[in-house]
Order: C-alpha cells, then structure tokens, then sequence
C-alpha cells in the first residue's frame, strides 16, 4: 500500500496534530480498554474510528481528512518499547 505525503503546511495543522496526541495519551487508558489493541484515527480531541490495522485506519483517516493531518495509534496501554 502507497501512502500518500501529507503537507503539514502552516504551523496550526501541526499544532492541531500535537494537541490531539496529546489528547490520546491523556485519555490512553480509557481508549486501551474501549478499543483493545484497534488502531484508532484521531483528530480534533476525538476518535474518527478504531480498526483492526494500521493501513486501514491509514485509509478511513485519508478518506475523512483527505491531506490534513489526523493521527492513527492503536490503543495499548502502554506504547510498547523496542530494543536495538
């Protein structure tokens, strides 16, 4: 699957992207135990949608949003950690 570059354009789209990660941890926990592990699409403090993968809340997020910017997490608990 392509993906499609999203101009961030002026500093309020990324303004608006900081604030509403910032909103999902903030609310982490609430969203981990309503969406188990779903990946949600996020914009403007609220959750557009929760799906199975990324690529399709990539897709549901572009359709909605078309290039503004909107954030995709999947709703864990905790954000998972890797070693290198």
């Amino acid at each position: 699957m392509r993906f499609p570059v999203v101009n961030l354009g002026s500093g309020d789209a990324l303004a608006g992207l900081q604030d509403d990660i910032a909103w999902f941890e903030a609310h982490r926990a609430n969203l981990a135990a309503q969406y188990a592990g779903q990946y949600v699409v996020v914009k403007d403090a609220a959750v557009h949608g929760a799906f199975p993968d990324f690529q399709s809340a990539y897709a549901a997020g572009v359709a909605q949003f078309g290039s503004q910017p909107f954030l995709v997490k999947q709703a864990l608990a905790q954000q998972p950690t890797e070693r290198i």
